[in-house]
């Protein structure tokens, strides 16, 4: 029984790293179209761009690198605060040409 749980637990948790890498790649994508885009700032674009490659590097290095230490790459996953920080301080106050 203790060893189906902790096989039940280990296949949790690798699901959970491939949907991290998988949303990597989608903050990565919103923030290629943030740099294209003429209403949302490039430096918030590049800053999505880097939030995801942390996300992707974070989950995928145990496996592509094992033996190096990545947990500094933590810091790069809190780059959503900076957009949240903006849609609420500055993306109020912008003007809509509808």
């Amino acid at each position: 029984m203790a060893v189906q749980l902790q096989v039940a637990i280990l296949s949790f948790q690798a699901r959970f790293d491939f949907s991290l890498i998988v949303f990597g790649l989608y903050l990565m994508l919103v923030g290629w179209l943030m740099i294209r885009s003429a209403y949302v700032p490039t430096w918030l674009g590049v800053v999505m761009v880097v939030n995801g490659l942390g996300w992707s590097l974070l989950e995928t290095g145990p496996y592509v690198l094992p033996g190096v230490d990545l947990g500094l790459l933590f810091v790069a996953t809190f780059g959503e605060l900076a957009l949240l920080a903006w849609l609420i301080g500055w993306g109020l106050r912008l003007k809509h040409d509808l």
